[in-house]
């Protein structure tokens, strides 16, 4: 029976893995190809969700093979994890740069979540050691680090939460033809201008036109009557 399960779970990887490749289109893989570690640039929204979808696909299938060999295989996920980090981190940059927003934003959403998860661990650890030695325990202080530790591991999953539901937020965001000044090669943007069109720094000499002749008669004496 249990050679029977992990002979279906193998089949199911096999045909998630057939599914993901036959979904991937053929320029989605030549253009990820070319670009795994490339943060200058950008990436449309079609590029990076394809590549989200694979990488989710690649993931389960890792995770069945896993399972059906009795978990001798779960280096194969941290492996795929490390390979995928830079190119992963690459392709958010270059998707923010599609909406003229600095890839360095990128570093902000990672941060919040690096925080919010080490938060959840520490409350966690503190409920935990709170709540086991307050068992049978007359020390009141035991409880209140179970409670405290309970409330900042809700706060860490909060602030986890929210910097996911930001980075997706983010990363759905329609391209801008703005974002152009981000590919390479791209154009130095122009100073502003000043007047007669030279730069605000540059000083520019006085050109006023040279005056007209004096009337006949002007600055005479106003003829008596």
């Amino acid at each position: 029976m249990k050679k029977t399960y992990k002979a279906l779970l193998c089949g199911a990887a096999a045909v998630a893995a057939v599914g993901i490749a036959y979904a991937m289109d053929e320029r989605f893989f030549e253009k990820a190809k070319d670009k795994l570690t490339v943060f200058k640039g950008r990436a449309s929204r079609s590029e990076f969700w394809w590549w989200v979808l694979a990488a989710f696909g690649i993931n389960i299938v890792l995770d069945i093979l896993n399972t059906a060999t009795d978990e001798k295989l779960g280096f194969l996920a941290t492996i795929w994890g490390l390979v995928t980090l830079i190119p992963t981190l690459a392709l958010s940059v270059r998707r923010l740069h599609d909406t003229n927003k600095p890839g360095w934003w990128v570093a902000i959403f990672y941060i919040a979540m690096v925080i919010g998860l080490i938060i959840m661990i520490i409350g966690g650890g503190a409920a935990l050691y709170g709540g086991f030695r307050s068992l049978g325990s007359y020390d009141y202080g035991y409880g209140s680090m179970a409670a405290g530790g309970l409330g900042a591991a809700v706060i860490g999953a909060l602030i986890t939460l929210a910097g996911c539901v930001v980075y997706i937020v983010f990363m759905a965001l329609p391209s801008k033809p703005e974002g152009a000044r981000f590919d390479d090669g791209a154009a130095a943007t122009p100073m502003p201008q000043g007047a007669y069109g030279a730069p605000y720094s540059t000083p520019v000499p006085p050109n006023f036109a040279a005056p007209n002749a004096p009337a006949p008669g002007f600055n005479q004496p106003a003829p008596a009557y």
